[in-house]
């Protein structure tokens, strides 16, 4: 159990970044294992041949208090300016996050 390995290692919290390069059914456990007000960037769909055709069954719960962005990587990494900001975004990721002390 993937959210039960997360919560242990974050003392309960969850992942407050995720990166999915994968995409199919471990997204769903990906999003399970973030924390409240966390971002989960899937940037992949490797399981996926077509990533138009490509699904994921995720509750409705398990997206509350989240975000979930779909990059791809190549847009970004392809672009000093958006490649720039997406860093700049991530390394401030944890300042966004309210206070769990």
């Amino acid at each position: 159990d993937l959210a039960a390995v997360v919560a242990a290692i974050t003392a309960g919290r969850g992942a407050t970044v995720v990166y999915d390069t994968v995409g199919g059914p471990l997204l769903a456990q990906l999003i399970t294992a973030t924390a409240p007000f966390g971002h989960v960037f899937c940037y992949g769909a490797q399981t996926s041949p077509d990533i138009r055709a490509a699904r994921v069954d995720v509750p409705l719960v398990a997206l509350d208090r989240k975000s979930v962005a779909f990059v791809d990587l190549f847009e970004l990494v392809e672009s000093p300016d958006r490649l720039a900001a997406a860093k700049a975004y991530i390394a401030d990721a944890g300042r966004r996050l309210p206070s769990t002390r």
